[in-house]
């Protein structure tokens, strides 16, 4: 799609476009339950530079063939272990109250979220730091009259306002913060995450 911007300087280095994040306009889903309304967020850099983690993410860890392998595996919507039913059991946990804002670290491709949505009015923004999870997530999204955004970020740089969510939930996204060449730490994103939440209930199986 973008091959017209590649581009080289006068020192023989290529440029190109690279999709960075991918995240639904909150305020139609939140006023319309309208997940059609994306914003996508490409960055100019050199063809030969390592993409780092996110790159690992999206090319070997997660593309897209291992997505559907994981799905065929754990159910639509799921790739981690247990699927629904151990998602059934660890949102029961949260003792979940409808209006609740959840904030979902490590969403994967969404079907915690959607689950969380549908049966108990809960508005759910999913972060996840693989474009290709959350741009699964939000096709499976599109048509679904749910509170339910995602965001395609990395958690330990993103800020947020105080006090926005009511509840976190996140399962195995711990165990790629450690893996993370450039990790802030599992305690300092706890850290960073009480700061923006009422209640902290983690449900990390691990």
């Amino acid at each position: 799609l973008f091959k017209q911007c590649h581009m080289s300087d006068n020192s023989g280095d290529s440029f190109e476009l690279s999709l960075v994040g991918c995240k639904c306009i909150g305020a139609y889903v939140r006023n319309k339950k309208n997940q059609n309304q994306i914003c996508w967020i490409w960055q100019k850099v050199r063809s030969h530079d390592d993409r780092g983690f996110q790159k690992f993410l999206d090319k070997v860890e997660y593309s897209e063939k291992s997505i559907l392998r994981y799905e065929r595996v754990y159910g639509q919507g799921f790739i981690s272990t247990g699927g629904l039913e151990t998602t059934k059991e660890l949102v029961a946990k949260l003792e979940l109250n409808p209006g609740q804002k959840v904030l979902d670290v490590g969403c994967g491709v969404g079907g915690g979220d959607f689950y969380m949505a549908e049966n108990f009015d809960v508005e759910v923004v999913g972060v996840d730091l693989s474009i290709n999870m959350i741009s699964r997530a939000i096709e499976r999204a599109i048509g679904l009259k749910y509170t339910v955004e995602f965001d395609c970020a990395d958690c330990s740089k993103k800020t947020y306002t105080e006090k926005t969510y009511d509840v976190i939930y996140t399962r195995d996204a711990m165990l790629y913060i450690k893996l993370y060449p450039h990790s802030i730490g599992q305690t300092n994103i706890i850290q960073i995450i009480l700061q923006v939440v009422e209640t902290w209930r983690s449900t990390s199986n691990y």
